[in-house]
């Protein structure tokens, strides 16, 4: 099977994670000053400017209509800022790797996605 690229369709997608990318390198600016790769854990922090159910501007999963197909859709789910876990969790770590390019991995669960971080040595656990 070979995949179909709609090129418009793309390239906002591409457009809209870049921007949002931007923003959150803004916050981190703001924050921490200048540097060219912020830390994993500072760019989780500052995704909270943009994801959570505590304002309408952010981005949040769709309680009154599931299965809306818009909730798959990722052009969709950027412009309205709704969706699914599944399609909220790409567009999430799909920001943390154009920030920081950490590779955030999706974890299937039954009947959930979870994102999964990198072990690193420099992080004490939690707990």
């Amino acid at each position: 099977i070979t995949p179909v690229r709609i090129s418009n369709v793309d390239d906002e997608i591409d457009s809209r994670l870049c921007e949002l990318a931007n923003t959150i390198k803004t916050g981190l600016e703001q924050r921490l000053g200048h540097c060219e790769n912020f830390p994993l854990m500072e760019v989780i922090q500052e995704m909270q400017s943009i994801f959570g159910n505590d304002s309408p501007h952010k981005f949040k999963g769709n309680t009154t209509n599931y299965y809306d197909a818009n909730n798959s859709l990722l052009h969709e789910v950027l412009t309205r800022k709704t969706g699914i876990p599944i399609t909220l969790a790409i567009v999430y770590t799909a920001i943390v790797r154009r920030v920081c390019g950490a590779q955030l991995d999706l974890i299937g669960l039954p009947g959930h996605i979870v994102i999964g971080m990198p072990f690193d040595d420099d992080i004490p656990p939690r707990g």
